[in-house]
């Protein structure tokens, strides 16, 4: 058992005062000696061990508490409220479990609990359906007239977001009791049945995004700087406002425009009406009189599900041609539109399209709609967004004025660039700044320092640069800047060599492909969250257009590339070029000659995922999954262990690795730019999904532990669900 990782400088400390304890001539001998330094080291190490020693003492009340006690305490604190372990994988929840263990059995057998469970023992969002409350019986002659109508097995055909929702977390049908095993979505339906619906994508913010135009229709433009199609996420809603985790004392159930899920169309276009006084003085400011706005009275307390129910109201009342005039209409709507709806709640809270920094248009001109057919001529004017794809559209002409957007994507880890705290530290003064699209000049590309991009604005092709000595650049905390390359882009060391790059938080694409050129000697290179885009289909359309994607090439020497977190289309080196040590680490590389080139290198592959073929000298590789051809040139040396690859792969000294077999879908999707691109399919082969080291997936989602968060979250619902009930597991993302 090791004590927490300390700052306290101890070690030093107390190896300086030990050290001084020592006769001199005792010190000058180890310095002179045959051996010199023998007896400094084993100092060091007796050091080393009063300073754990003196930790544990200074912990030793702060381990009574489960907040502030070492990681090997919390079982002990455990045993003490008689909770239910989990199993040593599920790491994330042992200690809240803990913490929480008699706030749990307060609330025993309650919805809240199950799905709070989900929220602090698995890390997921989830919605907790109740089986019974969906099952259709007859009215009773007790029963209101309203909940008999809700009880009867009738579907309101005539309302399509309803019926949209069949089957999932938030269905408001009735069906009949399913007394099939649960196998997918069957089976879900019965007395004793609760169905545990799992988010396990994050929704994460982007501000101030320049929305990319399209190419031939104009006014018309994708949320995604690149082109492609990508769908808008719903933030998590039951939080607060700064993202922390809900009081949940206050817990209420979760409605669909509160789960991190990709935005149905229906949803965001739904809007709902109930007059109220507020719309009767709205319109006498208007300019109607008391006795028209008087007529509205009738209407009082009925909720209208659309534009269309809201407008035949109207027409039942005599000044109906009044209300319905363009702007008294407007005025209703935005007087009369009640909270818990899609539109209110996602539009700007969700999304939001802005000119100059002001809304681009009117709440009430905004809509959804889909626009698969860029030139629908249905659609006449206002704002259309179509979040299930990620386009707008201007259909009565754009705006004038700087066009930017907020709004949210989904990741389920942060691989690659995005707007999520990465969690390095910046440098305090960078060499310089730059946001709002500026370009990216030589003389803000520093040879010796650090460049900061503040934002997530759209930049051009930035200069080459030459004499790099110690470069480092970065995206703000939080930032994720689109540079788009329109010709190779060239980054030279100095001729002394020896020289260092960082690149960190920069999402790098090429409309029609281009190179990341490193020329000369390079001691190392590190990408953190770096997307160097690796190009495809724009859409889900078989006929969609394709991007080019940035390949990293190495044109002269170097020493060791690191590349972690990060999302890479093709490494390769020119001629000439060398790169010593690849060591890839929680990254996704997607080409069919991926990492083939390299045959000169020593890779290194730990929880990554490669979608093509891997070549190399000598590789090392853990936790990793690769889809194409293993060929290195020495299997003699190197090591493969918990890793997948195709039969007839090269694997060096493998060690409970697993055959991909021909033909197997592995993926959700492998189109850069979908949530799920490289995530595994629920339903594929086991020895993939659970057989990593500690039973977790193999791939660059490795670190997730989903399989371990999974079989805690059960146990945990084994033990405060009511008695009887099935527990039914749907992931929904």
């Amino acid at each position: 058992m090791t004590s927490p990782i300390a700052r306290d400088d101890f070690d030093r400390v107390l190896a300086e005062k030990l050290w001084t304890l020592v006769p001199q001539t005792y010190r000058d001998g180890d310095a002179e000696g045959a051996n010199p330094g023998a007896l400094r080291a084993l100092i060091d190490i007796i050091a080393e061990q009063a300073a754990h020693l003196r930790r544990s003492h200074d912990r030793l009340w702060d381990d009574q508490m489960i907040e502030l006690c070492a990681d090997w305490a919390v079982p002990y604190i455990g045993a003490l409220v008689a909770t239910r372990v989990l199993p040593a994988s599920a790491t994330r929840g042992a200690r809240i479990d803990v913490a929480k263990t008699i706030y749990y059995r307060k609330r025993k057998g309650t919805p809240a609990i199950l799905e709070q469970l989900i929220s602090d023992i698995a890390g997921w969002e989830g919605v907790v359906a109740e089986g019974f409350r969906r099952l259709a019986r007859l009215p009773h002659g007790l029963d209101a007239p309203r909940d008999a109508r809700a009880w009867a097995a009738m579907a309101p055909m005539g309302d399509p977001l309803v019926t949209a929702r069949a089957g999932g977390p938030f269905d408001a049908l009735q069906h009949l009791t399913d007394i099939n095993a649960p196998v997918g979505r069957r089976g879900r339906f019965g007395i004793n049945r609760v169905t545990l619906h799992l988010y396990r994508l994050r929704a994460y913010p982007l501000r101030a995004v320049r929305p990319r135009p399209h190419p031939v229709e104009a006014d018309c433009y994708t949320f995604d700087p690149s082109g492609r199609d990508v769908p808008l996420l719903a933030v998590r809603g039951r939080s607060g406002a700064d993202g922390s985790e809900l009081d949940w004392d206050g817990w209420r159930p979760a409605q669909a425009w509160d789960v991190p899920a990709p935005i149905p169309c229906r949803l965001l276009g739904e809007e709902v009406f109930e007059l109220t006084p507020a719309t009767q003085l709205a319109l006498q400011d208007h300019g109607l009189t008391d006795a028209q706005t008087d007529e509205l009275t009738a209407l009082f307390g009925r909720r209208l599900h659309g534009v269309s129910a809201l407008r035949t109201a109207l027409l039942t009342r005599p000044s109906s041609a009044v209300f319905l005039a363009s702007g008294a209409l407007t005025v209703i709507r935005e007087t009369a539109i009640v909270e818990e709806c899609g539109k209110r709640q996602l539009i700007p809270r969700s999304v939001s399209v802005e000119m100059d920094g002001a809304q681009a248009m009117a709440f009430e001109t905004t809509r959804a709609g889909s626009l698969a057919d860029w030139a629908d001529p249905r659609m006449t004017s206002g704002l259309i967004i179509d979040p299930e794809r990620g386009r707008l559209r201007f259909p009565s002409g754009t705006p004038g004025g700087l066009l930017t957007s907020d709004h949210f994507t989904g990741h389920a880890d942060k691989i690659g660039a995005g707007g999520f705290a990465r969690g390095r530290v910046l440098p305090a003064a960078p060499a310089a700044i730059v946001s709002d699209g500026a370009a990216i000049n030589a003389a803000a590309l520093p040879q010796s320092g650090a460049l900061r991009i503040d934002d997530s604005a759209s930049y051009g092709q930035p200069n080459n640069r030459s004499g790099i000595v110690d470069m480092d650049l970065h995206a703000a905390d939080g930032a994720r800047p689109y540079i788009e390359l329109t010709g190779n882009w060239s980054l030279r060391a100095h001729p002394a060599g020896n020289a260092r790059l960082l690149m960190d938080g920069l999402w790098i694409g090429a409309l029609g492909g281009a190179l990341l050129r490193l020329i000369g000697d390079w001691e190392e290179v590190r990408l953190t969250n770096m997307t160097l885009d690796p190009g495809g289909a724009l859409s889900e359309d078989p006929a969609s257009a394709t991007l080019g994607g940035v390949e990293l090439r190495v044109v002269g020497r170097v020493e060791t590339l690191i590349v972690e977190r990060s999302i890479l289309n093709r490494v390769a080196v020119g001629i000439n070029g060398q790169i010593e040590d690849l060591r890839l680490s929680d990254s996704i590389v997607q080409d069919p000659d991926a990492l083939a080139p390299l045959r000169d290198t020593n890779i290194t592959l730990d929880r990554s995922t490669v979608l093509g073929n891997l070549g190399g000298r000598q590789i090392d590789v853990s936790n990793s999954l690769i889809t194409g051809t293993v060929d290195p040139r020495d299997t003699q040396n190197g090591c493969a262990r918990f890793s997948a690859a195709p039969p007839g792969a090269r694997l060096p000294h493998p060690y409970r690795c697993a055959a991909i077999a021909p033909g197997t879908t592995l993926f959700r999707s492998t189109r850069f730019g979908n949530p799920d691109f490289a995530r595994l399919r629920a339903h594929g082969p086991a020895a993939i999904r659970t057989r990593g080291e500690g039973d977790a997936e193999m791939g660059a989602f490795h670190s997730l532990n989903d399989a371990a968060r999974l079989a805690g979250l059960k146990t945990k619902v084994a033990e405060y669900a009511p008695f009887g009930i099935l527990p039914i597991y749907q992931f929904e993302t």
